[in-house]
């Protein structure tokens, strides 16, 4: 497909952050990344964790639809990514912040989260994707909402 990222293109590991952005460009990655935010189904007050936030533009919208009661958290393994978010978000009001982060030992209590979010991540786990899955269960609500995204699979 002519609008579909091609994720073995080299320069995704070159320039991650630009990798991310041009997806995030794209037609396709428009039309799911609207998906995604309508399964959500987000409203002012939830807690929203963002697994694998990249460089923080999905936690940036979801912020922008819990505020101001609400607040989002977006957690990344890549240093690099964390950063970007951080640096893309420092001067932002909105309920947001970054760290760095392990999807397979995650640092919050049982139920921390109305929500739980990982876009691109769980395709490149294999078979530690129900490692995975259990941690976002764990620090999800009952009756909560998880939303996996793996466009590119």
């Amino acid at each position: 497909m002519a609008n579909r990222p091609d994720i073995t293109n080299p320069r995704a590991a070159a320039d991650p952050v630009a990798y991310m952005d041009a997806v995030r460009e794209s037609l396709h990655g428009k039309r799911y990344k609207a998906r995604a935010l309508d399964r959500l189904e987000l409203s002012p007050g939830l807690r929203v964790l963002d697994a694998g936030c990249g460089p923080g533009d999905d936690a940036a919208s979801f912020a922008r639809e819990v505020a101001p009661e609400g607040s989002v958290i977006g957690i990344d393994a890549d240093p690099v990514m964390t950063a970007a978010a951080q640096e893309r978000n420092a001067l932002s009001e909105l309920p947001l912040n970054f760290r760095e982060g392990d999807l397979f030992a995650l640092d919050f209590p049982d139920g921390t989260f109305d929500r739980c979010y990982s876009d691109r991540v769980f395709q490149l786990l294999r078979d530690r994707q129900t490692a995975a899955l259990g941690e976002l269960s764990r620090v999800t609500v009952s009756g909560g909402r998880i939303v996996i995204c793996n466009p590119d699979t």
